[in-house]
């Protein structure tokens, strides 16, 4: 049997520490990955894969934001999500935040235009070009079922079109 290594203790603190005041508080762990400037702070940890900041603490994972909010104002009220002034994902600077539902976080992004639109090619066969030769075709009078074969989609898809209920910011 191997032997353990005895290590001196110091009052109950870890052999490592020469001091309780050596241990960082799970705040300045936070901060410590954070670069900050006179516009957004950012940070410079782990990312997700929908570029927001990643803490991890005691084997549970924040967004970086969240906690800056919770560090920064307390716990946040259930349902209310973090929301960014400056729209940058990877942000955590506590002026540049604020609280709001997932409903008012959509209504920002649509007044800030940072939506998606435009073609979405891994859902539709058709591009901009081919939504405006569609108006065209009808505009003529050709017969949605005769533009619908020609572009592949249904006769309901280039009503709608036409109707502009969809691609209505194709001009």
């Amino acid at each position: 049997m191997k032997k353990r290594k005895k290590y001196k203790s110091y009052r109950g603190v870890s052999p490592k520490l020469k001091s309780v005041c050596d241990l960082k508080s799970v705040v300045d762990r936070f901060w410590e990955k954070v670069l900050k400037s006179s516009g957004c702070w950012e940070w410079q940890a782990s990312i997700d894969n929908m570029g927001y900041g990643r803490f991890n603490e005691q084997n549970n994972s924040f967004t970086a934001h969240r906690a800056s909010w919770e560090f920064t104002n307390g716990k946040i009220a259930g349902g209310l999500w973090v929301l960014h002034k400056c729209d940058n994902r990877k942000c955590v600077r506590p002026d540049h935040l604020f609280l709001g539902t997932p409903l008012e976080n959509i209504d920002d992004m649509v007044r800030k235009q940072r939506h998606y639109r435009g073609p979405h090619p891994w859902k539709s066969p058709l591009n901009e070009e081919q939504v405006l030769a569609i108006r065209k075709l009808r505009e003529k009078g050709e017969q949605l079922k005769t533009i619908g074969n020609k572009f592949g989609i249904s006769e309901a898809a280039v009503s709608d079109i036409y109707k502009r209920k969809t691609w209505a910011h194709v001009e």
